[in-house]
């Protein structure tokens, strides 16, 4: 499946970033839920759209979650949700630093688009228009400001920041953190004991109340979400989402693949 014409990645990265309820103070509270699914699903999805990544399906079943859980409060903006994206940048150069070695891109994850293939392929666009690393923010650059400013400095800032609710006050930053991370497609084992299944839990902070993670291991996905009791009272429905999302991006994959024959 290819879309073609002019698209939004051709352009330049114009973000808006819609305010929602992600993007709001945090509580002490947290929950956490995920859902495990099958890797070769994913592979066979990616499939469906020329040049689509792993990672870009991820995007696109987290997106589809994020599009019925807001619909479902009656809160879907009309423009598309912005999700900060790390993305691994170590090179040769970078063997045996320590660390990571990553910078964060800012996708437009197209939570406004109902056809779940038409927003993988997007998505896939956009990802691939944002994926170097001139675009990208670095994390030595992130990381740099503490060589230029005192350590005090920093840490009033950050108070007088928390005190004043800024962090959640002004336009956001971002809709939400999705991260994916391969691992081993073997059974990793520890005192004869096999490591089974693997769930990420990522911070959540002022205004930016949702992290998504997304690990595979052995041939399952795990996507994991992470947030606040205040933000997210109903953790088990966003699970209900993901999978709801899943599904109909894979029921559409099919679909397209009997068409094409």
């Amino acid at each position: 499946l290819k879309f073609t014409g002019k698209s939004d990645a051709e352009k330049p990265p114009k973000l808006r970033i819609p305010k929602t309820r992600f993007n709001n103070k945090v509580s002490p509270h947290r929950v956490f839920t995920g859902h495990m699914f099958k890797l070769d699903d994913f592979k066979k999805i990616r499939n469906a759209v020329e040049g689509a990544t792993i990672n870009d399906v991820v995007l696109a079943v987290c997106a589809g979650a994020l599009r019925h859980y807001l619909k479902a409060k009656g809160e879907a903006p009309e423009e598309s949700l912005v999700s900060m994206v790390p993305i691994n940048t170590r090179n040769d150069q970078d063997k045996g630093a320590r660390g990571n070695v990553v910078s964060a891109m800012f996708v437009a994850i197209q939570t406004q688009i109902e056809d779940p293939l038409k927003r993988l392929a997007l998505i896939q666009q956009k990802t691939a228009a944002e994926k170097t690393l001139e675009k990208a923010v670095s994390a030595r650059q992130m990381t740099d400001i503490n060589q230029h400013i005192p350590a005090a400095t920093l840490s009033l800032a950050g108070r007088l920041i928390t005190a004043t609710g800024l962090a959640y006050r002004t336009k956001p930053i971002t809709s939400c953190v999705i991260t994916n991370v391969p691992g081993p497609q073997i059974p990793l084992y520890m005192c004869g004991a096999e490591l089974l299944e693997t769930w990420g839990c990522g911070p959540v902070m002022d205004g930016l109340g949702l992290c998504l993670s997304a690990h595979s291991y052995n041939g399952k996905m795990f996507i994991c979400a992470a947030s606040c009791r205040d933000i997210m009272s109903d953790p088990g429905f966003f699970e209900e989402c993901m999978v709801t999302s899943f599904d109909e991006l894979k029921k559409a994959t099919q679909r397209a693949k009997r068409v094409k024959k």
